[in-house]
């Protein structure tokens, strides 16, 4: 949360031509409720199941499609499995006091987005995960959304096609 995903995800589609699916938005659509009503009403495992759904049936979308994915999906071996089989994994990093401020009032988030040391705890434990499926990793904590796109473009050569 917090690390640009959709709005890098959106500025990437558009700039390659591909499309974009953004993992909330397929939650939504298949549950009828954002993120923080599935919390509020069946607690944080509900969610991350919906997560790994909308994941699944985003994975199996035809290619080439960018997919916005949960951070709690990575978490998933499985969902990591064919992460590695299928696509390109990029990781958008960033500290946690840049995830916590770009979160700000957690405004159509889950409840627990708002604390910082919520967020320091997600980061310090999903970390080396992340790194081990990340085929690329951009930095995002002092580049714009568009400069992240670019940065993408670049490095893995989407120029080209």
């Amino acid at each position: 949360m917090g690390a640009g995903k959709s709005t890098v995800g959106r500025r990437l589609a558009k700039r390659i031509g591909w499309a974009y699916v953004d993992n909330d938005a397929l939650i939504e659509a298949a549950t009828g409720r954002t993120a923080p009503e599935i919390v509020a009403t069946g607690g944080a495992d509900a969610l991350h199941d919906a997560e790994l759904a909308a994941f699944h049936h985003g994975a199996g979308l035809e290619p080439p499609v960018i997919l916005g994915v949960a951070g709690f999906v990575v978490t998933d071996t499985a969902a990591r499995a064919r992460m590695r089989t299928d696509g390109t994994v990029v990781w958008l990093r960033a500290r946690p006091e840049t995830l916590h401020r770009r979160v700000g009032s957690g405004r159509g988030r889950r409840p627990a987005a708002t604390s910082l040391e919520w967020v320091r705890d997600v980061v310090e434990e999903r970390t080396p995960t992340y790194a081990s499926v990340a085929d690329l990793i951009v930095d995002v904590d002092r580049i714009r959304p568009p400069a992240v796109a670019e940065e993408i473009v670049g490095r893995l050569g989407l120029d080209d096609d």
